[in-house]
């Protein structure tokens, strides 16, 4: 079943994402004002160059926890504003072109611990992402109106 099923019936196509040169503090500022767990960092074509993902900015900002919240805060918006995404970005991403079936991106979920992906064209620009999110919403929607048995 999940074999005849495109990534890009499943994946969510407005995507906010960062520039290279972008500083952190900006991926700091988009993982609050919106509900995201990954940014993706794309060139000026919108090629996918890698990923930042909200644990990798959590990471960050927990690395001044010893101060109190107020000066923690400060060293992390100055440290933030000076270090550009390039430099944090994991990368290479994985992408999946969107012609790829919701089997192949499941089973790259489970190999690789990841939880988006970047999904792209033939001409390797970014047209969407897939998270696991994506997946059980899809999931769950395909099991409405069904009635499961327990064993």
């Amino acid at each position: 079943m999940l074999s005849a099923i495109s990534v890009s019936k499943v994946m969510t196509r407005d995507v906010i994402t960062l520039d290279p040169k972008d500083t952190f503090d900006k991926a700091e500022e988009l993982f609050q004002r919106n509900n995201i767990h990954h940014l993706p960092v794309v060139d000026g074509e919108n090629k996918v160059l890698g990923m930042i993902s909200k644990s990798d900015y959590l990471s960050l900002s927990d690395r001044f926890s010893l101060f109190s919240k107020s000066l923690g805060d400060k060293i992390n918006k100055s440290y933030f504003s000076s270090l550009l995404c390039e430099e944090v970005m994991r990368s290479p991403a994985v992408c999946v072109s969107q012609d790829s079936s919701l089997a192949v991106a499941i089973g790259i979920f489970q190999e690789n611990l990841f939880h988006a992906i970047p999904i792209i064209d033939a001409d390797k620009k970014m047209v969407g992402i897939l998270s696991t999110f994506d997946v059980l919403n899809f999931l769950n929607r395909q099991l409405e109106g069904q009635t499961l048995i327990n064993a």
